[in-house]
């Protein structure tokens, strides 16, 4: 029962972040997948680092270890969370905006370097 109370308040929660603002424009989140350690959000927008922290606490909840992993476009995402970040195919990693970890409250942005 704790659980399914936990991933109801997830979902939830996360539809309250759905709205946030984001650079004057608007910006969605939304779930494509989560377990009990992973989840993966897509938004439709640029978001600063307060919207994904903000996200990736809502995402995790009280849930210890955990981990929120963001993507800008749902192509690059994917479609099942897996069960922990090694789970992720090293162009998912790249292709990821960055990952929110609940367990030490760190974003860790990832930004793509031209050489």
């Amino acid at each position: 029962m704790k659980f399914l109370f936990l991933t109801l308040a997830t979902a939830v929660a996360l539809s309250t972040v759905a709205a946030a603002q984001t650079d004057g424009a608007d910006a969605t989140c939304r779930e494509v997948d989560g377990n009990l350690r992973i989840h993966v959000l897509v938004w439709n927008a640029k978001a600063n680092d307060a919207d994904l922290a903000d996200a990736g606490a809502t995402a995790c909840g009280m849930k210890t270890p955990c981990g929120a992993r963001f993507f800008a476009d749902i192509a690059d995402a994917p479609e099942t969370a897996p069960h922990n970040h090694d789970g992720l195919a090293a162009q998912q990693v790249q292709d990821s905006m960055g990952v929110d970890t609940a367990e030490d409250d760190r974003l860790i942005r990832i930004t793509r370097v031209t050489p």
